[in-house]
């Protein structure tokens, strides 16, 4: 018969080789001061006492003092772990965005798996944060590093408004003047006889009288079609006008979405996605919100859109978009087309450029140009 104390070293031995034969996992969230998520969360599974092997460095920030500190080896319990850092030179970012020619906003999909160089955006947890990024030729864009708003951002546009920082987008409109706190204000236009439900895609845009119009895209209640509207912007308010105007014109596509508008040389010319489709419709008008004719039906390219804008660069024109894998409803890098006749607008695959940015983000609207 064994003696009891083997029988019980035999015991602690059985259940110490199950504990350190265990895989736990960590799940590490990458936060700034504001607690919006600067990578997407990410998971490392091990068996306890392996090494995590982990690289916490994000470039242009550095881990807090105060932050949670991540174990360099697997414990016996599954953990949650949450790494909080600061913008390392917080004067050098709201420099980066003062002197910048160029000003570009987008979202990063904080909640997706990247394969095959698309990203699937998750519908029943996704976290789309604001991303801003400048240039100084139009070509080679560098990222702003800065303490985010933990706000769910789709399709932003940026504008420089004296010391604030505006970016319009489908919630509201951010405002910062540091980079660091941020005021969220709803859209001040009058809906009660459109009825719209809300708005999809502001782009911002001067008119003839180089005044500062958006353009954005809606669905009225009860309805399914989105149309396009255009309201007036105050760079006193920081806010909208109250009167909104339907865009009409003729053989206009029945829904519409993704608008921007760019005024040249006494024409408005309008780019805005066909959502039954996802091809790029273009349209002319003299005026900002009437009178529009198409010009194209962009579907040369055999891939789909999504968030196209338009950046004025010199005498040239650079069309920006991702591109969208309908059936994964997915989307990709952005990329870009130049584009040197407004009236005369080629677009073909083989024109398409991958946009000189160093990390994925999506729908990027640009601050716009007089």
């Amino acid at each position: 018969m064994w003696p009891v104390s083997l029988l019980l070293i035999f015991g602690v031995s059985y259940l110490l080789l199950n504990q350190f034969n265990k895989e736990t996992t960590y799940v590490i969230q990458q936060v700034d001061e504001n607690g919006a998520l600067l990578k997407p969360q990410t998971y490392r599974s091990g068996h306890v006492w392996r090494n995590v092997n982990y690289k916490t460095n994000i470039s242009g920030y550095q881990l807090t003092n105060t932050s949670e500190k991540l174990p360099q080896r697997f414990g016996f319990t599954n953990e949650t772990v949450k790494l909080t850092y600061q913008v390392k030179n917080k004067q050098q970012a709201k420099n980066q965005v003062k002197n910048a020619k160029y000003l570009g906003a987008g979202y990063a999909i904080l909640t997706a798996n990247t394969v095959d160089g698309f990203q699937q955006d998750d519908p029943n947890g996704r976290i789309n944060n604001l991303r801003l990024a400048t240039s100084n030729d139009g070509v080679n864009w560098k990222m702003v590093s800065a303490n985010y708003p933990e706000n769910y951002v789709r399709d932003p546009t940026p504008i420089r408004i004296k010391n604030k920082l505006v970016v319009l987008y489908t919630g509201g409109i951010l405002t910062t003047t540091d980079l660091n706190k941020w005021t969220n204000t709803a859209y001040d236009f009058d809906n009660s006889r459109l009825k719209l439900q809300y708005v999809v895609s502001p782009d911002m845009f001067y008119d003839a009288n180089e005044s500062l119009n958006i353009v954005f895209a809606a669905t009225p209640l009860n309805k399914t079609n989105s149309h396009l509207y255009v309201t007036s912007f105050s760079k006193k308010r920081i806010n909208t006008g109250k009167q909104v105007h339907k865009i009409t014109g003729l053989k206009m596509a029945a829904s519409l979405s993704d608008p921007h508008i760019e005024y040249n040389n006494g024409n408005y010319y309008l780019w805005a996605l066909n959502t039954k489709n996802q091809h790029l419709e273009y349209y002319k008008s003299t005026q900002p919100y009437s009178g529009y004719r198409k010009l194209k039906s962009v579907n040369s390219l055999a891939v789909n859109m999504l968030g196209p804008s338009v950046l004025k660069v010199k005498n040239q024109y650079r069309l920006t978009f991702n591109m969208l894998n309908s059936a994964e409803a997915t989307v990709s890098v952005p990329y870009t087309i130049k584009v040197n006749n407004l009236n005369k607008m080629k677009v073909t695959a083989k024109h398409m450029q991958g946009l000189e940015i160093p990390t994925q983000i999506n729908s990027i609207g640009y601050e716009p140009q007089k």
